[in-house]
């Protein structure tokens, strides 16, 4: 395959403005780009702070700037109950604004939910993945805790929620249906996407020789019995 083209980075954002070409050094070609707010606007930030960046669809993925009564970040919290699965729990969330206050924490309903916005509020605490996942009865949902948002989905999954390609509908709209407890948005982060080790050990089967492979998935280990080598 031939070197990816360039991106050609806006020189404009809502309300700010590129300072920064940055290329990438094995094409020599521009890929990303810095940028800054005009004076009197905050940045929301990507999940490379003040970079933007373009995808192999040629979406971009940009900051922008907002008027400071405006601007807000969510924070994310899980609550895993008593489930002992590693880094998941029911997401509760709540905004952060410029003068320094926050506001109540709610839950998401999971209608809509979709992988990449569980990968978004994984993101956001630190991670760089993550996956809905359905909760298990020790995952009780969070108690005297209000929803707050629906329909919550991403288009891309390397995003903040704070993306314009993210959606997040305020509930109790007229014509969104109400949600119960148990459809409380449920999530596990990692950072890793696979992780794989492959052992053998010689066993004898029906006169034969066999390698079965013992694969560790997720620090879980399996032992394939489909997976059985014969030695020839």
């Amino acid at each position: 395959p031939g070197s990816p083209e360039p991106c050609n980075m806006p020189e404009k954002i809502l309300n700010g403005y590129r300072v920064e070409e940055i290329k990438n050094e094995m094409y020599d070609i521009v890929e990303q780009a810095r940028y800054r707010c005009n004076s009197g606007y905050m940045m929301s930030e990507t999940w490379k702070g003040d970079i933007g960046w373009c995808r192999s669809d040629r979406t971009f993925e940009l900051p922008y700037c907002v008027d400071p009564k405006d601007w807000y970040t969510i924070e994310f919290e899980l609550v895993p109950g008593t489930s002992k699965m590693d880094n998941a729990g029911r997401a509760k969330a709540r905004h952060n604004y410029a003068d320094g206050s926050s506001g109540d924490w709610y839950a998401g309903c999971d209608d809509h939910f979709n992988g990449p916005a569980a990968g978004a509020i994984c993101r956001s605490m630190g991670f760089r993945h993550g996956k809905q996942v359905t909760a298990d009865k020790k995952m009780k949902p969070i108690e005297d805790i209000p929803f707050g948002m629906t329909n919550v989905f991403c288009y891309h999954d390397d995003t903040l929620m704070m993306s314009p390609s993210c959606n997040g509908d305020e509930y109790g709209q007229m014509g969104w249906p109400l949600c119960a407890p148990e459809e409380q948005i449920a999530i596990q982060c990692f950072d890793d996407m696979w992780k794989v080790d492959v052992g053998f050990k010689m066993v004898q089967r029906s006169g034969k020789m066999f390698c079965p492979t013992q694969v560790m998935k997720k620090e879980k280990s399996t032992d394939c019995d489909s997976a059985l080598i014969p030695l020839l």
